[in-house]
């Protein structure tokens, strides 16, 4: 069974089938958000229902196992008819998604029942959550919530975190670029991160190449390992393992390549494994955070090495979404890796 979480700002309640019983008015609906539970085609569907002066004000599906499109299908016919509504009598079955609308009907009508019934205590705490939500709201628009702030919650609000069996996780600052050179802010994702003897190892998750449809702008996980050198100093940080396949060990498939393969201009992310990621493994910060884009990179230093004297860097003129991103998650994970603990005493 899957869970599906639906969540809309003032958005509604769902659907009603004729010949239903529906929760009536009559007595006044309670303020205060309610859930309510109806079967489905495949089984049941549970929505929290808000009421707010008397009418539904908005709705969240809690749980279904409906065919998703079926679902998005009566989801999409009837949400917008229900809202400032106080009952479901005048809505309609969505053809083609009866048994998934009369789910969300049902539950609707039971969760309006419970409001109809609601006693003065469960009203002045729905009345409370309520408050909380808009000052939650209103302190994620106004900037107040910070990105500290976001990291400490996902690092102490469940079974996350430094020192436990899922480890540390992290959202970082990732300077995206396009082809054209155009800078993004966007954010990477540090979804794991292990301290060695003399290194840390790490996923990091983040988009690189954002020229395809966004149907297809697949993120790519990178598995990297960065050295905790003698000297403390982020300067002399060395990357020692880049890759978006296998770790250094060659057991675990720890990274993913997500951009094209090939690319559009025809490299392969076997050229990027075997020809330009090798030029920065075992180079120090104080070299790979001079790089912005591949232009930064001189030709006689990316073909120092054995078997290199070939390589041409001109081979990601025209695949440099995938090149250039490449050399910015390395800086943006250089510049995470020097805030830990082991820099700071």
């Amino acid at each position: 069974m899957k869970k599906i979480v639906y969540t809309a700002a003032v958005l509604a309640v769902l659907p009603l089938i004729a010949g239903c019983e529906t929760a009536s008015s009559e007595e006044g609906l309670q303020s205060g958000t309610f859930t309510g539970v109806g079967e489905g085609y495949n089984d049941e569907i549970e929505l929290n229902v808000t009421i707010g002066e008397g009418v539904v004000s908005s709705i969240e599906t809690v749980w279904h196992d409906e065919t998703a499109s079926v679902f998005d299908n009566a989801w999409a016919g009837i949400s917008e008819d229900i809202v400032g509504k106080d009952s479901t009598e005048e809505i309609e079955v969505v053809s083609g998604a009866t048994g998934s609308s009369n789910g969300i009907i049902a539950a609707i009508d039971e969760a309006l029942e419970q409001s109809l019934n609601a006693d003065g205590d469960a009203v002045a705490e729905a009345s409370n959550d309520e408050d909380d939500t808009e000052e939650d709201t209103e302190m994620a628009t106004s900037g107040e919530l910070d990105l500290d702030q976001v990291n400490e919650f996902l690092n102490t609000s469940a079974g996350l975190g430094p020192g436990s069996i899922a480890n540390e996780v992290q959202i970082i600052p990732h300077a995206h670029i396009d082809g054209p050179e155009h800078e993004t802010d966007f954010y990477a994702f540090v979804n794991f991160k292990n301290a060695g003897r003399d290194y840390i190892k790490y996923q990091v998750s983040y988009l690189s190449c954002t020229c395809r449809s966004a149907s297809v702008n697949y993120w790519q996980t990178a598995y990297v390992e960065l050295s905790l050198p003698e000297s403390r100093e982020k300067e002399d940080i060395e990357l020692k393992t880049l890759s978006f396949d296998t770790d250094s060990s060659d057991n675990y498939l720890a990274g993913f390549w997500g951009d094209s393969d090939p690319t559009p201009a025809g490299v392969s992310y076997e050229t990027f494994k075997t020809e330009f990621i090798p030029h920065f493994v075992n180079k120090d910060a104080s070299y790979l955070q001079t790089l912005s884009t591949i232009k930064d990179i001189d030709l006689n230093e990316y073909q120092d090495g054995e078997g290199r004297e070939s390589f041409e860097i001109d081979t990601y003129t025209g695949s440099s979404v995938s090149a250039n991103n490449i050399i910015r998650i390395v800086d943006a994970m250089i510049d995470y890796h020097a805030q830990d603990d082991f820099f700071q005493n």
